[in-house]
């Protein structure tokens, strides 16, 4: 498993699980209103991890250049991606606007604590320098 994959698995296995149920607990106290808009705010942000794993494997396929390379082009068409949907999600009316956007930054908050976590504990050399990375150095 590559760095990246690592990196992003807990987030996305954490996220996802922790959205289900507050999806749910919303629903029960707010709302269908409610729990629409944490579900689409989760799925955004959860699809944007999952479009970074993708480019990463298709990157991966060629060679160590080519995932460097595809780097910058992959960030670009998830933003263009991510705020599309943000653009089409802003006009919707079964979206509560200010429990989306709390459910959004607090999504974005644990993934990214969760990436960092998850990168402090990636043994970066060790994968660095395996066989099939050495044409990188």
């Amino acid at each position: 498993m590559t760095g990246e994959a690592r990196i992003v698995r807990g987030a996305l296995t954490w996220s996802v699980g922790l959205a289900i149920p507050a999806t749910l607990i919303a629903g029960m106290i707010a709302g269908a209103d409610a729990a629409a808009s944490i579900a689409c705010a989760a799925l955004v942000i959860v699809l944007n991890l999952a479009l970074t794993v993708a480019f990463e494997r298709f990157g991966r396929r060629f060679d160590a250049r080519t995932r460097v390379i595809m780097s910058l082009p992959s960030l670009g068409i998830r933003m263009v991606v991510a705020l599309t949907a943000l653009s089409i999600l802003r006009v919707q009316p079964f979206i509560d606007a200010p429990v989306f956007v709390a459910a959004f930054c607090v999504t974005l908050v644990l993934v990214l604590a969760l990436e960092s976590r998850d990168w402090k504990r990636t043994p970066w050399l060790a994968l660095a320098f395996t066989p099939a990375e050495k044409e990188i150095v």
